[in-house]
């Protein structure tokens, strides 16, 4: 019911969510705060609407059925997203940690009183809880930026600019959803109740790694946007090649570990340590590596002229991975989930850092360092698969860290260096 439901506010709230972000900070980059005010504003009314009128309708169908409440969590969660990327935009981030904060405060509490009560439609209101009290803090920290007048006809001046922009990135919001809801909703087709629930458990403990990418996009994606802005090249190419490392470093060293010892990690979630489950884990443990280390990439696309060849591949990766995984879903069972998943996400990661690499030339010097890393995870997917001992593969995850530590040296340097200049500006 929330994989649903949260597809129905992905699909009206993505494509407001990313436009405000990237041109309220590319406007006020432009030194033009007034403009990203009444775009601020315009996007805010616009995503209140459709998702009101998305909840009637629900309602109307009376889904979800059993919890017809539920609807408005369609119209709140369009909202979190449009001010979490607003808090960023305008570059509040201690008041977005603040409200992250008291809405997860709001859900745990209420959660847990339906815990204690063992009340499992309270439990399923508490659902609610966060993305309203979000909501609300975020209406009372922006109130300075809301305009009674100008916003709609800021988005109907400039349609043309916006409207591609929008249709671009609801196709990359397509594929995100693509990589986890539909997942689950094909998955469901082709397998019992039992291994649906099971991967349901492996996909939402790999999530954190999911997180690390989108937390770091929630910043990022501003920012780079806000840079291209001013037209600094400069900037875009050293935040670039930064991250990628980085990132790359992290999803190697977790993602690695994971790969290594699939059993003992299902043993852990009292999920069995199935071969079919084994394997579905190290698919999706690797797919998520490739995504963390291309995140940069793909956002630097997003916040420039790039955003249109960045969806058409996304389209193109998204169909073709869901043909892939039906195929694989029908041969392989739960293997074929891990299948899709790196079909749809590690197919448009190698394609998006080859795109960004070639428009900005970031990456020039560093690119044994990447490939190195990509490769290696590649190696131990194989590796897995073919069942070799995990001494063998630890040895395999050691050297692929190993190839890592010229490119974490060059950033140490890089970063001691910038830390120098500024206390000498000082």
């Amino acid at each position: 019911m929330i994989s649903t439901l949260t597809v129905v506010a992905v699909i009206l709230a993505s494509v407001p969510s990313v436009l405000a972000t990237k041109f309220v900070a590319e406007f006020i980059g432009a030194g033009d705060a007034s403009r990203a005010a009444r775009l601020f504003s315009g996007v805010v009314a616009t995503t209140g609407i459709m998702g009101t009128l998305a909840a009637v309708v629900l309602a109307v169908l009376r889904r979800p059925v059993g919890a017809g409440a539920m609807a408005v969590y369609v119209p709140l969660f369009g909202l979190y997203l449009v001010f979490k990327g607003a808090y960023f935009a305008f570059g509040e981030e201690r008041h977005y940690a603040r409200a992250e904060a008291l809405g997860a405060l709001a859900f745990g509490i209420i959660f847990s009183i339906a815990c204690l009560r063992r009340e499992s439609p309270l439990a399923t209101a508490s659902l609610l809880a966060h993305p309203l009290v979000f909501a609300l803090c975020a209406i009372m920290d922006h109130r300075s930026k809301f305009r009674a007048y100008g916003g709609l006809i800021e988005l109907v001046q400039d349609w043309r600019q916006y409207g591609v922009y929008s249709i671009a990135t609801f196709v990359n919001a397509m594929h995100g959803l693509g990589s986890y809801n539909l997942l689950v909703v094909l998955a469901s087709l082709f397998l019992d109740t039992a291994t649906l629930g099971y991967l349901n458990v492996i996909l939402a403990t790999l999530s954190p790694l999911s997180y690390i990418s989108t937390a770091y996009g929630a910043v990022a994606f501003p920012e780079m946007s806000h840079r291209h802005g001013e037209g600094n090249a400069d900037g875009l190419r050293s935040l670039l090649w930064r991250s990628t490392l980085i990132l790359q470093v992290i999803g190697v060293l977790v993602s690695g570990a994971i790969v290594i010892a699939p059993d003992s990690i299902l043993v852990l979630l009292h999920v069995p340590a199935q071969r079919g489950l084994v394997l579905a884990l190290c698919w999706v443990a690797v797919s998520l590596q490739f995504n963390m280390t291309s995140a940069p990439s793909g956002h630097y696309l997003n916040a420039t002229r790039h955003v249109v060849r960045h969806a058409l591949f996304s389209g193109m990766f998204l169909v073709a991975g869901t043909i892939v995984g039906l195929t694989a879903l029908s041969i392989c069972g739960v293997v074929g989930a891990g299948i899709m998943r790196f079909a749809v996400d590690g197919s448009l990661s190698c394609v998006r850092m080859v795109v960004a690499v070639r428009a900005l030339r970031w990456a020039e010097g560093r690119l044994t360092s990447i490939v190195a890393g990509q490769v290696g995870m590649l190696v131990l997917l194989a590796a897995a698969v073919l069942g070799v001992p995990w001494a063998v593969t630890g040895a395999i995850w050691v050297a692929t860290l190993a190839t890592q530590l010229p490119s974490l040296i060059e950033v140490a340097r890089h970063w001691g260096r910038d830390s120098r200049m500024g206390m000498v500006g000082m």
